[in-house]
């Protein structure tokens, strides 16, 4: 694992707050997909797709949870 993804996830798991979106990616990689973060409890987050899957049948809104190091990217909350 690189250095810059390492300090990602440990930016994340220090600055994560309900409404950042978090970027991940399905369990078969085969698409990547932006989650809405509404809860974080230890190194487990929750939250809902909030972007469209064209492989997986997962609508928007679908409740996920999920370790932090399945996290590829994030931004900030929306204004």
């Amino acid at each position: 694992m690189s250095l810059n993804l390492i300090q990602l996830r440990i930016d994340i798991m220090q600055h994560m707050l309900p409404g950042v979106f978090v970027l991940l990616k399905t369990a078969d990689l085969r698409e990547y997909f932006w989650v809405k973060v509404h809860r974080t409890r230890g190194t487990v987050l929750k939250g809902h797709v909030a972007s469209e899957l064209y492989f997986t049948d997962w609508p928007l809104g679908k409740a996920v949870s999920f370790a932090v190091d399945r996290i590829h990217d994030f931004t900030a909350a929306e204004a």
